[in-house]
């Protein structure tokens, strides 16, 4: 069964243009993208300077939500999965998938209160 990467949900729960439509046309196109890489066996790699900046300052980011809330995380690095998607969140807590987000920008940062971005999905 094909299980679809967490970083990659926002692709496929977008609506629609048309009602008549059940996925849009950007979830048609992962899908078959996905679709691609188990029939043919092959991998997409895909990079960017965010994504560049992200592993470069990923150790930092721990670190500081460590100091502010008095933890002691550490960088996760087992693929998690259930029957549905796949991820390797930044750091784990049983009770709760943490990851941490370095912004590129303002037009990045968390529209809460907090401008460290939580969320309860694992990241790949």
């Amino acid at each position: 069964m094909l299980k679809i990467r967490c970083s990659s949900l926002s692709k496929i729960m977008t609506e629609p243009k048309s009602k008549s439509e059940t996925l849009s046309v950007g979830a048609k196109t992962y899908v078959e993208d996905l679709a691609k890489e188990f029939v043919y066996g092959y991998q997409k790699v895909v990079t960017s300077k965010e994504m560049e900046k992200g592993q470069l300052v990923e150790g930092h980011s721990i670190q500081l939500i460590n100091d502010v809330f008095f933890t002691n995380y550490q960088k996760n690095t087992e693929r998690r999965e259930n029957d549905w998607i796949t991820g390797e969140c930044d750091i784990y807590v049983p009770a709760m998938n943490g990851s941490c987000a370095a912004t590129c920008g303002c037009g990045t940062w968390a529209t809460r209160k907090s401008t460290i971005a939580w969320s309860t999905r694992p990241t790949n």
